[in-house]
């Protein structure tokens, strides 16, 4: 069986515009960005298809109060209930995949405290975003937090809360 994953070129272009966005960014905002720049369909309010050749390959916003948005999340594999090995070792590869490709956008990430199901890295960018790689048995995404979203991260992983 074979799996698809978003091409180099989509993934760095995506990834690129979402981390360069004007931050904070309304909804009204993001969606402008993702419907007309990254050529993503809407789905629902806050959920889209991104076009990336996965499936399902869902694109959302999440967002904090006063309709702010707070991170946006990309599918990166194509989504699977196979729990195989080959799944498995293809998952484990598309993390190595797009760890390299964002350690080479932006430096040395972080890799994720453990214990974990899955695998996560991250990478705090001067701008104030943060991306975040997760890779887990059924599929793989990109999440890139709003600076104010990130900082509390960092807040809360030194336990200043």
């Amino acid at each position: 069986m074979s799996w698809n994953r978003v091409s180099e070129a989509d993934f760095r272009r995506q990834v690129a515009a979402l981390v360069e966005l004007p931050w904070p960014v309304r909804l009204e905002g993001m969606t402008h960005v993702v419907t007309t720049s990254l050529g993503w369909t809407p789905f629902t309010e806050a959920t889209f298809v991104a076009n990336l050749g996965v499936k399902p390959g869902l694109g959302s916003i999440s967002l904090v109060d006063d309709d702010e948005v707070s991170s946006i999340h990309l599918s990166l594999t194509d989504s699977s209930q196979d729990v195989s090995d080959e799944r498995d070792t293809f998952q484990h590869e598309a993390f190595s995949f797009y760890a390299g490709l964002i350690k080479d956008m932006y430096g040395p990430g972080t890799h994720a405290p453990f214990p974990r199901q899955h695998d996560e890295m991250y990478w705090d960018l001067a701008a104030g975003p943060r991306v975040v790689l997760v890779v887990g048995l059924r599929s793989a995404a990109v999440h890139i937090l709003s600076p104010r979203l990130a900082q509390a991260r960092r807040v809360l992983a030194r336990g200043e809360h």
